[in-house]
């Protein structure tokens, strides 16, 4: 998971857009509709009237196979999001990062998580600054 962090985990902004005030909260942060699912695996939210859309995809890279009740090959996800506008399809903003659950003893049932980058990159407010 090291070396896919190093080269591929974080934010990547391409253009900022603004918001009006009618697509934020009262405390700034931007307002989504209700998440939908696609064919492809993706799934979106519609920000103000189809203007945007904040599209997010988990890719399994490694299905944790388990060897026995206390050992598993681990579990490892690539979590994509990306903001787009909807005129041009441009993506405006867009952040992978990965998580990894398990793959070690877990004599109770509880595996460990670890995530890269340590912070969420928040890929709205990249997009879209207040």
């Amino acid at each position: 998971m090291a070396s896919l962090c190093k080269h591929d985990a974080g934010l990547r902004v391409y253009q900022q857009a603004q918001l009006s005030a009618i697509n934020r909260h009262a405390d700034g942060a931007v307002k989504l509709q209700m998440p939908m699912k696609l064919s492809d695996g993706w799934s979106f939210n519609r920000i103000g009237e189809d203007e945007f859309r904040l599209e997010r995809k988990d890719e399994v890279l490694n299905d944790g196979q388990t060897h026995d009740s206390l050992y598993s090959n681990g579990r490892l996800v690539r979590n994509l999001q990306r903001v787009r506008r909807m005129s041009d399809q441009y993506v405006l903003a867009e952040s992978t990062s990965y998580t990894r659950i398990g793959g070690e003893l877990t004599p109770f049932g509880m595996p460990s998580v670890s995530y890269c980058p340590s912070v969420p990159d928040d890929v709205l407010s990249a997009a879209f600054p207040r």
